[in-house]
């Protein structure tokens, strides 16, 4: 799913979703710019791999900053991985990601991989940022 978004320092809050597999506020996003967005009590609950902010992130050109995810759970069952962040990433996956905060959030997977930035990563490249 493409997704360009500006927050405009919005807060998304007290949201719940209970889906199935890829799972989040986003299920899955490609090529996407994402910034300037806080979610404040938001509670994911899926039957396979699941994110707050994404169940999963896929391709290149995927921008996220100024995420702030605070007071939030998530919960899945899947090898792929449940993540605070996002849940899974796709091999060969490139994006920038800068000034994520993550608050009293938590991930919870019944079957294995959990994380709060992401639950599993496939392949990452990392390329360091300077201001």
């Amino acid at each position: 799913m493409l997704v360009a978004l500006n927050g405009n320092e919005k807060t998304i809050s007290n949201l719940s979703i209970s889906a199935g597999d890829r799972n989040g506020v986003f299920s899955q996003i490609k090529g996407s710019t994402i910034y300037n967005l806080t979610l404040d009590n938001v509670n994911i609950v899926s039957t396979g791999r699941a994110g707050i902010l994404a169940g999963e992130i896929d391709g290149t050109g995927n921008s996220l900053s100024n995420i702030t995810i605070k007071n939030s759970s998530v919960s899945g069952n899947s090898s792929n991985g449940v993540g605070v962040f996002i849940g899974y990433s796709t091999p060969g996956f490139a994006s920038t990601i800068n000034n994520i905060t993550i608050l009293n959030s938590t991930a919870l997977n019944a079957n294995q991989a959990a994380g709060v930035i992401f639950g599993l990563i496939v392949v990452l490249l990392l390329l360091p940022t300077y201001t």
